[in-house]
């Protein structure tokens, strides 16, 4: 588990989306797993 709070991790996403990392979900999901974050795919 991390120390994130909701800004943090909103802010992280923000990252992956500008350097584009990100095409879809899952892929947000597995980033962020792998960053510590405990997340499900809504």
């Amino acid at each position: 588990m991390n120390n994130y709070n909701k800004e943090e991790r909103l802010k992280l996403i923000e990252e992956f989306l500008k350097r584009r990392e990100v095409k879809r979900q899952e892929e947000l999901v597995s980033l962020l797993k792998r960053r510590g974050f405990k997340v499900t795919q809504a």
